[in-house]
């Protein structure tokens, strides 16, 4: 009867079997210290607090304590666990069910008593929990491996994150020099010894390396800031005081101090940018922020410090200095209209070869190569006076691969190819467009049996009864009527807060596609388990890979769903599109198409935005030229993804600038996303766009508490968000040719926890 063949009673959801308990000591004579640690499993407290206990004379790292004389189960060992006293009971407890006694398990300690709750026991369990978490065989490896490529390595070593990771759990690191102290006080988790490891390894360290095309980094937009910033000397106005101030660089550059966009902070650590690195099978982390408008917008705004201080003019970093930004050519002092400068000076400004080098030492650790080297030299002699040519070689420093990236960058002085005009089409255009709700949004509240069910578990009784407080009544809920289909319930009700969606499910325009999920091989709730090992189905990223992919079998090489509709697409003749209003996606990678990335709140940004500045663009493309092989990838991503940005920003920036929509959007995260969709599919004929793809995403349902009260603010934005794109697609007579597909990488539990959430 599947429970325990007739020893247990059968019961709703499970079985219900009487049990025993066995224990019994596992060791009768004096064990190892890693005996101990493999076989034992429950803790003891310090039996020098009990009379009862007489500690056993002992060599080496063991202590023993017998109770009755004997090594039974109530000895006690104590051993020194990575640099903490550690006590265990020389005891296995095991469970039993009467009259199958072949079904077994380890009986785990409980700090909670069932009968008795009390709040001391749960901080206790929670703090057992947590130093298990700590003193966990991976925290060391996945420590030394994230904080490594924070350092500047993406893809460390097996060496060099073993050598952390000891160094972790160990808690000293040698010290290079013979005459110095040891990193670390040698206890566990100590981060002074790990930080040593880090920065002092070879692989870190070895200027050889720079030469090995997949060894380095990207660097992160606001490193590159500070680092710029501290070599080029800057310093606050006398009435600005200390503190330097830059503003909105989350949106601007993509990264933020203290502003990460979610838990899981500004980029994937696995992430791996399309081109050289996926085809290498290396990661990138940096790259998944650096889209098209935020290159244009780093740029702008180092051209806008250089030459105007730190201000927000002209797309500059600072606050609001004046609200006449044309008075900084001439009419305003240097320092008068902005919050600090650059102080940086030559010590011999005459000789452009000696000003080069020592930009290079500072920007580029000495990585510039000798083309660009002799193109910054000429063009500071090209300008008016050193003042100038300094002016004009900090921004071309600022655009190089080898300061975006910490690996050489190897020339073969041939131009990049810059994108195409296209021409308008006069097909039918059609477009998909993929909306992720980052978090896994609780769809049991979104579509939910109303009536006319075939009862049991599918219906709202049972939904309310599992659900509890975190169920939606059922009179709030929107009636749609599925009495022609083959479905459970002839009546479902949907979210009270999207009433818009229920408008286009009555008018034909909406489909729900329910119990829809990750799947290796079919499966039960008993087997899925040991038949789902090519996906971690509870991990957030891993299932936003699954959904931006659906690729489990990895046969699709990395290209993403869109990116692979745009293949096909492509190789069957049409002018095909991916287009991402949020980040670089890797829905939207394909072989084939090049990714158009827009940030909707500043849309395209012109480069090089001052008037009268200096003209860097035709410089700049030639500091970014095509590489030979061997050349580092990072620093050919940086220049591949700053040559899109110069094709997009060229191809689209006035269209869609003059482009305006009829309909009002909510100004909400989803509002200016879909505004800036409609807008784009406005200008279709500007791009020679016949199909396209595009990927917007808002978060906000990952909700492990309040469930109920996130989920009624997120609906109220999907609801206004779709109705206003629906609402503009009828209007441009496009509605019957844009499909939108929303997807999360997973649900919610069914049950909720003691935070109503889950």
């Amino acid at each position: 009867n599947s429970c325990a063949n007739g020893a247990c009673q059968s019961v709703y959801k499970g079985c219900l079997c009487e049990i025993e308990i066995e224990e019994r000591n596992i060791f009768t004579q004096l064990p190892t210290a890693n005996a101990i640690m493999s076989q034992l499993k429950i803790g003891a407290f310090n039996p020098e607090i009990l009379d009862s206990y007489s500690k056993v004379p002992t060599t080496g790292n063991v202590a023993v304590w017998h109770k009755n004389g004997v090594y039974d189960k109530n000895t006690i060992f104590r051993i020194n666990y990575r640099g903490k006293q550690t006590y265990f009971k020389n005891v296995l407890s095991t469970v039993k069910i009467k009259g199958a006694a072949f079904y077994k398990f380890r009986n785990p300690p409980s700090f909670l008593n069932l009968g008795f709750r009390e709040p001391r026991d749960a901080i206790y369990e929670t703090d057992s929990v947590l130093e298990n978490y700590f003193y966990h065989d991976n925290v060391g490896p996945f420590l030394a491996i994230r904080l490594i490529q924070r350092f500047g390595v993406s893809n460390p070593s097996p060496r060099y994150i073993e050598e952390v990771a000891i160094a972790f759990k160990e808690g000293t690191y040698p010290n290079p020099d013979p005459q110095g102290s040891d990193f670390g006080d040698g206890r566990y988790g100590n981060l002074e010894a790990m930080a040593a490891a880090i920065v002092l390894d070879p692989e870190a360290s070895s200027s050889v390396l720079d030469a090995d095309p997949t060894s380095g980094s990207l660097a992160e937009p606001v490193i590159k800031l500070t680092r710029f910033m501290r070599a080029m000397e800057y310093e606050n106005n006398d009435s600005v005081g200390e503190r330097i101030s830059l503003l909105n660089l989350q949106t601007v550059i993509g990264q933020e101090v203290h502003r990460s966009p979610s838990v899981f902070s500004f980029f994937l650590p696995e992430y791996s940018a399309p081109g050289h690195i996926k085809a290498a099978e290396i990661t990138s982390p940096e790259a998944q922020i650096l889209s098209g408008p935020k290159i244009i917008n780093f740029l702008n705004g180092i051209i806008s410090l250089v030459d105007l201080g730190l201000t927000e003019c002209y797309s500059g970093f600072g606050d609001v200095t004046t609200w006449w930004c044309d008075g900084l050519e001439s009419y305003y002092d240097e320092t008068e209209r902005n919050k600090g400068i650059l102080t940086y000076s030559s010590s011999n400004p005459n000789n452009a070869a000696s000003v080069v080098d020592d930009l290079s030492l500072l920007l580029t650790g000495g990585r510039l190569n000798s083309s660009s080297r002799t193109l910054i030299i000429n063009a500071y002699n090209s300008v008016g006076n050193n003042a100038d040519g300094l002016r004009l070689a900090q921004k071309l420093f600022s655009t190089t691969p080898e300061f975006h990236s910490s690996n050489l960058f190897n020339s073969n002085n041939q131009d990049r190819p810059e994108m195409n005009t296209p021409s308008a089409s006069n097909k039918r255009y059609k477009a998909v467009v993929f909306m992720f709700l980052d978090g896994g949004i609780d769809s049991h509240n979104i579509l939910v049996p109303y009536s006319g069910c075939s009862g049991g578990k599918t219906s709202y009784n049972h939904y309310k009864t599992v659900r509890g407080a975190i169920s939606v009544p059922q009179n709030d809920l929107l009636q749609i009527d599925a009495s022609t289909s083959s479905q459970v319930c002839t009546k479902f009700g949907i979210h009270p807060n999207l009433p818009h969606l229920k408008s286009l499910y009555d008018d034909g325009d909406l489909l729900w596609v329910a119990n829809m999920g990750v799947l290796q091989e079919k499966v039960t709730k008993d087997n899925w388990y040991e038949k789902t090992d090519k996906t971690a189905l509870f991990a957030h990223n891993t299932q936003a890979d699954e959904v931006a992919k659906m690729d489990m079998f990895d046969t699709k090489a990395g290209r993403g769903v869109g990116g692979r509709m745009i293949d096909v697409l492509s190789m069957n003749g049409w002018s095909s599109g991916a287009l991402s209003i949020n980040g670089l996606p890797k829905a939207l990678v394909s072989s084939l198409g090049r990714m158009i990335v827009l940030d909707p709140y500043s849309g395209f940004s012109k480069l090089n935005p001052i008037p009268w500045a200096q003209n860097v663009l035709n410089n700049l493309k030639k500091l970014n030229k095509a590489t030979n092989l061997g050349s580092g990838l990072f620093g050919e991503t940086w220049s591949n993804l700053l040559y899109q940005a110069f094709g997009e920003n060229e191809l689209l920036y006035d269209s869609y600038t003059d482009s305006s929509v009829s309909t009002t959007f909510p100004d909400n995260d989803l509002g200016v996303q879909m505004e800036t969709v409609s807008k784009l599919i406005k200008i279709k004929n500007d791009r020679g766009a016949e199909r396209d793809v595009f990927y917007v995403a808002i978060g906000g349902f990952d909700t492990h508490d309040d469930i109920k009260q996130y989920l009624d603010e997120r609906t109220q934005v999907i609801n206004s968000g779709l109705q206003a794109f629906s609402e503009e697609m009828k209007s441009q007579n496009k509605w019957d040719d844009v499909t939108v597909v929303m997807v999360s990488e997973f649900a919610r539990t069914l049950t909720g926890n003691t935070g109503v959430g889950r």
